[in-house]
C-alpha cells in the first residue's frame, strides 16, 4: 500500500465515525423530543367542562358558581356602557 491508500481509508474511517456519532445525537435528540412531548397535557385537560363551578368565584360578583366571563352582572354592566357609546351626544348635553 502507498500513502495515498493509506490517507484515504484514514479519511473514509474518519467520515465513518462523524456519520455514527451524528447519528448518535440525532437520536438522542429524538428522543428527547418525544419524551417533552409526552409531559404535556392535551387541551382537553384544560378544559372548563371538567371544573366543578360550584368551587369557581367569580371575580365580577364575588359570588360561587360562574366565571367574570359569565358573570350576569359584568353582561348588565356591558350592555349599558354598549348603549352609552352608541350615543355619545349625552357627553355633550345634546340630548
Amino acid at each position: 500500500m502507498n500513502v495515498d491508500d493509506q490517507q484515504q481509508e484514514y479519511d473514509e474511517e474518519e467520515n465513518q465515525d462523524q456519520i455514527v456519532f451524528l447519528i448518535r445525537k440525532l437520536q438522542r435528540l429524538v428522543q428527547r423530543r418525544d419524551q417533552n412531548k409526552k409531559s404535556f397535557p392535551t387541551r382537553k385537560e384544560y378544559s372548563k367542562s371538567r371544573v366543578d363551578k360550584s368551587q369557581v368565584i367569580c371575580y365580577g360578583c364575588y359570588t360561587p358558581g360562574d366565571y367574570k366571563s359569565e358573570c350576569p352582572l359584568n353582561k348588565k354592566k356591558d350592555q349599558v356602557t354598549s348603549n352609552l357609546n352608541k350615543n355619545p351626544r349625552w357627553l355633550l348635553g345634546m340630548t
